[in-house]
């Protein structure tokens, strides 16, 4: 992992008031007097630059100027960033007062005895009025915004903008992203610039070396400037959920390697171990201490391996953070070519390979795990024949929580989309809906209300299809949908299926004149219900997509649901004629009650988990959610002071969703999650009811959208456009990573004018860090590229 000591000293070398902030150091100007900041505190004015009483948002003193002012200060001296630094951040207060100008304010970082093109600094980022962009300053002085109108910026508005740095990104050229906030209107969640993401800053190419960084220059054309930034979010600082993290346990003898210490605090296997380096395969100086750990591939016997149990304190996002270096060419008879992964419980989070003679190398990914005990293991994986060899070493291993701008609070944990209603059904305008149903292909089953009447739809890639009512113009029901996306429902007195958009009905048993389909399995298989002259009500079965057969015995008064093995759940007495009622469980051969007492049965998954809600009180005025298996039962919880919830659908993970406090709810073990809080700020939803989950995590229900009443389906994962990035000849390639949601589907697209967008591929992401290198555009025409979350296709 890469050092910080330098960084936590970070500060001005003449007398600045420092503030710190987090491990950021911050510089104020209230130490400076009113007036002309020329030497003031090492400051050299290269033209009309003042010191003001702030106003507004910002009531401190501020720095201001004319057009062309601009101050610097060679004083200022920050201690060497090493060259495995990430996480570094330039960010400042900034406000238009002047935009008659073509010009506007930033701060730049720099080497006093650096060539500057133009004047300017090799890192920095700044406002240009006219074109109301902001833009990033490159290693070689030329500036990139993306596009005009990269920001919402407001007249008169104080804003906070960081530009977050990674040195070692784009092979030790750097990278840089930019966040903003309205401090005017109180924000109090960073936002994405979209344009000026994951930029490649070009250092190494131009020879910049920021560890000798000596200069700031503050440039107060017509606007406000305060509250300087430089300094890091924490990052390695923070304590590693990893213990022994460099491997400098047990002390191995010097140059000499060990294969499967104990007293480690890691657990290793197969040709894994800890060395003293460079040792007898030439590893690398490590980063941390002497020692490092190494893995030696095989495609036999046991697995090399390395592994650690850590504990999340609590649920959330943490970055797992390591350094690895491959053996070089004939080392002890081995090489440095080594595919590894690195794991999280068995999720993969990480696969790569190692290169011959590769320097240790940091890796830094994000990941969300829930509280507890969990186990991160670095394993190598004989992809290859040559891996037989293949040796890699490993060092700095630290688990941490992620830095805020790794998963800033604006990120949301999910992205809504609406599923459309039609404008009008039979008999009038659409008033509302629901969803019952969601597969894992992200198609949703549903209906469209118009007063009393109804109409059975399915929403296929985010567009309703309206599924036909028997012919004669009756409303129709749709109830459960299978993981092909057939519909099951009613349609006037009829059960029905719709294998397409057309309704073919299913017989009803002689004597009933009613009947329901509540649910299909993967074969095709039905469960409903029926109800006969005498007004009794039956779960009967249509095996296939013949007549209806009744279950005799039980009989409960209405079938909810049934898994793919034949396995049946309902409501209703455990015998005909019984007094007990409550929720059922058919396995094939009897019944089994779940729950005694008043209860609605929602739904079985795959392992046998079924859930609902008990009636606690007459007239459904209070009911409470449980799931069970037919051994036992456990009560939900409900959210805040409320003391009624209901479940209505439970996936293969066991998550439960429903509502609570007139709140959708996601349950996750124990713990019910308020989904309203897992949103971006500001989306202009208030999701009501959680109707229907499905295995990769999606969750459709109703809500309000803007206060009307709209159908949602939310997907795991962050806004639509969650990676930007551009090339051209003048660039080696364009870089995109992101934290990617295994088994989920991306779209890359491509633009030359930053509006007309081609898709180009569609791929799904196999590990939850997925990064892209897109080579430099072959004409002079600059190529953009974005990655897009396509919440519909697996």
């Amino acid at each position: 992992m890469n050092k910080r000591a330098s960084l936590i000293a970070l500060a001005f070398s003449v007398c600045a008031t420092l503030i710190a902030s987090a491990q950021l150091n911050t510089y104020t100007f209230e130490q400076l007097t009113n007036g002309p900041v020329a030497g003031q505190d090492g400051w050299i004015a290269y033209s009309d630059v003042t010191v003001l009483p702030g106003v507004g948002a910002n009531p401190s003193k501020v720095l201001t100027g004319s057009a062309a002012a601009r101050v610097r200060n060679p004083a200022f001296n920050a201690p060497a960033f090493v060259a495995t630094e990430t996480d570094a951040v330039l960010g400042f207060d900034f406000r238009v007062v002047n935009t008659n100008f073509g010009s506007g304010g930033g701060v730049d970082l720099g080497a006093v005895d650096h060539a500057w093109a133009s004047g300017e600094g090799p890192v920095g980022l700044s406002y240009n009025s006219t074109f109301n962009q902001l833009l990033v300053r490159l290693g070689n002085g030329a500036a990139y915004a993306g596009g005009a109108n990269n920001f919402p910026h407001v007249p008169g508005h104080w804003y906070r903008f960081e530009m977050r740095l990674n040195f070692t990104a784009y092979a030790g050229n750097g990278s840089a992203s930019v966040f903003y906030k309205d401090l005017t209107v109180g924000d109090t969640n960073w936002q994405a610039v979209a344009m000026l993401q994951n930029l490649g800053l070009g250092l190494a190419n131009q020879g910049v070396a920021v560890d000798a960084w000596d200069r700031l220059d503050l440039h107060a054309a017509n606007v406000q400037l305060d509250n300087i930034v430089l300094g890091t979010t924490g990052g390695d600082t923070a304590p590693s959920l990893t213990a022994n993290a460099g491997f400098e346990a047990p002390n191995i003898a010097d140059h000499s390697a060990i294969l499967n210490p104990s007293s480690a605090a890691w657990t290793f296997l197969g040709a894994a171990g800890i060395l003293d380096a460079p040792g007898p395969y030439q590893c690398p100086t490590p980063v941390d201490g002497k020692q490092a750990a190494f893995l030696t591939g095989t495609t036999s016997g046991t697995v090399p391996q390395f592994s650690q149990s850590i504990t999340v304190p609590a649920e959330g996002f943490y970055r797992l953070r390591f350094f690895v270096a491959g053996a070089p060419q004939g080392a002890a008879g081995l090489h440095g070519h080594l595919h590894y992964l690195a794991r999280l419980d068995g999720a993969v989070l990480w696969s790569a390979w190692t290169h011959i003679g590769q320097p240790f190398t940091l890796v830094t990914l994000d990941f969300h795990a829930s509280a507890g005990a969990h186990t991160l293991l670095f394993q190598a994986d004989g992809l290859a024949a040559q891996s037989d060899t293949g040796t890699a070493f490993f060092d700095n291993v630290r688990v941490q929580p992620a830095p805020p701008f790794a998963a800033p609070s604006n990120v949301p944990l999910y992205h809504v989309i609406e599923l459309p209603l039609p404008a009008a059904i039979v008999p009038g305008p659409v008033t509302g809906g629901d969803v019952v149903a969601l597969n894992d292909l992200g198609q949703a089953a549903g209906n469209a209300f118009a007063g009393t009447a109804s109409q059975a739809l399915r929403w296929n890639a985010g567009t309703n299809q309206i599924l036909a009512s028997l012919s004669g113009g009756q409303s129709s029901r749709a109830r459960g949908m299978n993981a092909g996306g057939k519909v099951v429902g009613e349609s006037g007195a009829s059960a029905v299926i719709w294998q397409t958009t057309t309704a073919a009905a299913l017989n009803t048993p002689a004597g009933d004149f009613c009947a329901s389909a509540a649910d299909v399995d993967d074969s095709g298989a039905i469960i409903g219900s029926s109800t006969n002259a005498g007004g009794t009500t039956h779960l009967i079965t249509w095996p296939g997509f013949g007549g209806p057969a009744m279950i005799q015995g039980a009989e409960p008064a209405t079938g909810a649901a049934r898994r793919n093995n034949g396995d049946l759940v309902g409501d209703g007495p455990r015998e005909t004629g019984s007094g007990e009622r409550g929720s059922l469980y058919f396995d094939g051969a009897e019944w089994r009650f779940l729950l005694v007492g008043q209860s609605i049965t929602a739904a079985i998954n795959e392992s046998g988990t079924v859930c609902g809600s008990e009636i606690v009180t007459s007239g459904f005025a209070q009911t409470r959610a449980w799931k069970a298996t037919t051994g036992s039962l456990t009560y939900l919880p409900h959210l805040g002071a409320s003391t009624n919830s209901t479940a209505e659908d439970i996936n293969n993970a066991g998550e439960v969703v429903g509502s609570s406090l007139g709140k959708a709810v996601l349950w996750k073990g124990a713990t019910a999650i308020d989904l309203n809080t897992r949103l971006a700020p500001g989306s202009g939803w208030v999701l009501q009811k959680a109707s229907a989950v499905n295995n990769r995590g999606q969750i459709a229900g109703v809500g309000t959208r803007n206060g009307q009443p709209r159908v949602f389906l939310l997907s795991p994962g962050p806004l639509p456009v969650i990676a930007w990035g551009w090339s051209d000849p003048q660039r080696t390639h364009a870089h995109l990573s992101w934290n990617s949601i295994p088994g989920f589907a991306y779209v890359l697209e491509s633009a030359t004018d930053l509006a007309t967008w081609t898709p180009r591929s569609r791929f799904t992401a196999l590990v939850e860090a997925t990064s892209l290198d897109i080579p430099a555009a072959p004409a002079a025409t600059a190529e953009f590229w974005r990655v897009v979350f396509d919440p519909f296709h697996p």
